[in-house]
């Protein structure tokens, strides 16, 4: 936690890791559970989606991923509530 907290404000943020190939890892909910850590480590919501999003696609170098913009890749979560109102911790 102290090492999170120490990245907190600096740019980019903490590189969530790659879920791909990690067995018995659930996609999706631990990504959830990374972004209730970043929380608990005193992230705010908005600088904990930054982080595994467009501060992660920068910080891997990724030009086309990140935020959602005209020519970028994406992959797209619709919710019923607002996450930066509701908490993920």
């Amino acid at each position: 936690m102290r090492v999170t907290r120490g990245g907190r404000g600096a740019r980019p943020l903490p590189r969530r890791h790659r879920q791909r190939g990690v067995p018995y890892l659930y996609y999706g909910f631990s990504l959830h559970d990374e972004l209730a850590l970043l929380v608990d480590a005193g992230f705010n919501p908005t600088q904990a989606l930054q982080a595994a999003t467009s501060y992660a696609a920068e910080s891997f170098g990724f030009k086309d991923t990140g935020t959602i913009e005209i020519g970028k890749r994406a992959d797209l979560v619709l919710l019923a509530a607002d996450p930066l109102v509701h908490s993920f911790s």
